[in-house]
């Protein structure tokens, strides 16, 4: 009820038991939305009042008090979508991705291994951050000795569990640092340093995912050519999701990869341009008219 009191108290009322609701008309909710609009309210706010408006609406249709004519009017006034919601995030080139992680890999403290090593991670499997710090070795580690290559267990949303496997030089450079620099002691796979040493401490410190975007942007800072732009991590996600599909990965293989429960999701993570698909076409359409 706090939408309508709001909204009753735009008229001057004191709160929504003390105005007339049975009185909307389509002129007085576009009225109020234009309203909220100037005073700033997003996209997503200003549905949410609509929404409390409309169901207002019915009920006192159903109550005898609002013609069934002003009612369905009042209906076909719809829910923008907002900016958020049409293009949220956004997907960085590969020249963009190698840059980070070369920031990341030159940046002159311990960490340097780690967090390029982090970066390549979420760039080229499209795991959450989430993910990520809850990676355990050796636990989460999976040999295949047939092929010699490794799997790695991601515990995704919902306890569902799926695999990844990483490109063999990401592979290669990830068992390095393990025998190196983290060492083999049980634990998250990614932990944080301690400044008096030059090693990590698996059992006892492993990163949050804010400390996940403290490295991303740390390497923004330390890169003479992306210290301007802002990515998060979920933008190397989508990064890898548009990439992949470029590449020729379908719609249900993508899902599989980044562990979305359904298809639609997966289809708003990629950001290909649509302009080649008018190309496309019009090059098809021309073929056939010869």
């Amino acid at each position: 009820m706090y939408l309508l009191s709001n909204v009753a108290r735009m008229f001057g009322a004191k709160d929504y038991l003390h105005l007339a609701w049975q009185d909307l008309t389509p002129k007085v909710i576009v009225a109020v939305l234009a309203k909220l609009r100037d005073q700033g309210y997003k996209q997503s706010s200003r549905n949410a009042y609509l929404a409390a408006m409309r169901g207002t609406a019915r009920q006192a249709w159903r109550d005898g008090l609002l013609s069934a004519d002003t009612y369905e009017r009042l209906k076909d006034i719809k829910n923008k979508k907002s900016a958020d919601q049409i293009q949220a995030g956004q997907a960085v080139t590969l020249d963009v991705q190698k840059e980070l992680i070369r920031s990341a890999a030159n940046n002159g403290k311990y960490t340097a291994r780690r967090d390029a090593l982090i970066i390549s991670i979420l760039a080229f499997t499209g795991i959450r951050r989430e993910e990520i710090t809850n990676i355990h070795y050796p636990g989460d580690f999976i040999y295949y000795s047939e092929d010699d290559t490794w799997q790695i267990i991601i515990h995704g949303k919902g306890n569902k569990d799926r695999r990844c496997q990483l490109p063999s030089a990401i592979m290669n450079s990830l068992l390095e640092y393990i025998e190196d620099e983290r060492g083999k002691t049980e634990g998250a796979l990614f932990s944080r340093y301690r400044r008096s040493r030059p090693a990590p401490m698996p059992a006892l410190n492993p990163l949050d995912t804010s400390m996940i975007n403290s490295i991303i942007n740390d390497s923004l800072k330390r890169s003479k050519e992306l210290s301007l732009m802002r990515i998060t991590p979920h933008d190397l996600r989508r990064s890898f999701a548009t990439t992949m599909n470029a590449q020729g990965l379908g719609l249900r293989e993508l899902q599989i990869l980044l562990g979305h429960s359904n298809s639609s999701t997966t289809e708003r993570y990629i950001r290909d341009d649509h302009s080649e698909y008018l190309k496309k076409a019009a090059k098809v359409s021309g073929e056939l008219l010869k």
